[in-house]
């Protein structure tokens, strides 16, 4: 939920809304090559790490691989969809399917972190790696 909220809040500031909608870019990582590199880099390594608790907090309370990474690609994407949309409405802010790739990127890559380490401590813990 916290993490949710943080997306809230990064990808909706600065709350200053607008009753003309920006139309959503479909084309993944178009609206990025007016900017420099460094800013789209950033801008889509922020968006992942957002999402990135998300899968891993599910990974750690769900036993299979594909069960939890089913779960939290479903619920990346029923966060970042409403927010894109709703960044049509706030000033200075563009909605871009890219944001909604980096959620999903960033939920797998916490499911997958979570899933290895848990796999590699059970491991461990039974001796198995010595």
């Amino acid at each position: 939920m916290a993490t949710v909220a943080a997306a809230v809040v990064s990808q909706l500031s600065p709350f200053r809304f607008t009753d003309l909608a920006t139309a959503m870019q479909l084309v993944p990582f178009l609206p990025h090559y007016e900017r420099t590199g460094m800013a789209v880099l950033s801008d889509f390594i922020e968006v992942t790490i957002m999402y990135f608790p998300i899968g891993f907090v599910i990974a750690m309370r769900k036993p299979g691989l594909w069960r939890a990474m089913a779960e939290s690609l479903a619920i990346a994407v029923l966060a970042a969809l409403p927010l894109e949309y709703a960044q049509q409405y706030v000033a200075g802010r563009y909605p871009d399917i890219s944001d909604i790739i980096a959620a999903l990127i960033g939920a797998a890559t916490g499911v997958y972190i979570s899933h290895r380490g848990r796999s590699a401590f059970t491991r461990i813990a039974s001796g198995e790696d010595s």
